[in-house]
């Protein structure tokens, strides 16, 4: 069993980055378990997604200490810390010297012309370094969503990148 927290502020699609995860688990015929927490206000306050990945059934499907957090923005990172914690990060916007960090919205800006896909990014990322779910998982997950092709492009690139 994996559990990963996605953090960020609203609007990055944080949310949408955890359920992308969680449907290809599921995908792949394993068990799944998606939460999300975000203010009121949404875009602009600190916003996290949640998954558990199991191969066996999931009894409690709340994350309370993550594995991994996979972060988008540092304010948010330093709200949802959990020691012991492997740290995944966006390097274009936080400066940090632990864990992995990749260049995500400075790749999303550059090759797709907008910030919006840096969660796709590091999905890319995240699977390619850590393999608990397939690429082609995450493709299949991906067409059932809103803005499928762009967001697939992201991936693809988030597979190809190197870390900072």
């Amino acid at each position: 069993m994996v559990s990963i927290r996605f953090v960020g502020f609203g609007g990055q699609g944080v949310v949408l980055a955890s359920t992308i995860l969680a449907e290809a688990a599921n995908i792949e015929g394993k068990h799944a378990a998606q939460s999300q927490s975000y203010s009121a206000q949404v875009r602009g306050d600190v916003t996290r997604g949640d998954v558990i990945i199991s191969e066996e059934p999931i009894v409690y499907p709340l994350v309370e200490h993550p594995d991994m957090i996979v972060a988008m923005d540092e304010r948010a990172l330093k709200s949802y810390w959990s020691d012991g914690a492997e740290l995944m990060y966006d390097s274009s916007l936080i400066d940090y010297a632990e864990g992995k960090g990749i260049d995500a919205t400075s790749i999303a800006i550059k090759e797709l012309s907008s910030a919006l896909y840096a969660n796709m990014i590091l999905i890319g990322y995240l699977v390619r370094e850590k393999g608990m779910v397939s690429a082609d998982s995450v493709r299949r997950a991906l067409a059932k969503h809103a803005k499928a092709e762009e967001n697939l492009k992201a991936f693809e690139l988030g597979l190809a990148a190197s870390g900072a």
